[in-house]
């Protein structure tokens, strides 16, 4: 398996060499809260892409501005770490489709 990154995209590109089978492909996601508390801003992730519900997310202890969770949302997994926040606005649903 090859992973590229194409610049024009931000995003990775997987490609499979002949015969190869994939059978399970992760993507984990750091939160550095660097623009704003905005879930939904991509600039506040290390790789600018928001997560959904195949994505594990992390947040850290120490941004600039806490995470708030103000529309609908979904990952895969989330791990908080020890003395950072996460807020959920009222009427709001995180939805963590992992096990």
């Amino acid at each position: 398996m090859v992973v590229n990154v194409l610049p024009s995209l931000n995003k990775p590109v997987i490609s499979l060499l002949p015969g190869a089978v994939l059978d399970t492909l992760k993507f984990g996601l750091r939160r550095t809260g660097a623009v704003s508390s905005d879930r939904h801003n991509p600039a506040n992730r290390n790789c600018g892409v928001v997560p959904d519900g195949f994505t594990d997310v992390v947040v850290n202890a120490g941004t600039p501005n806490p995470l708030v969770i103000s529309g609908n949302a979904a990952c895969h997994l989330i791990k908080v770490q020890p003395g950072a926040t996460v807020t959920i606005a009222t009427g709001v649903q995180l939805t963590v489709t992992g096990r």
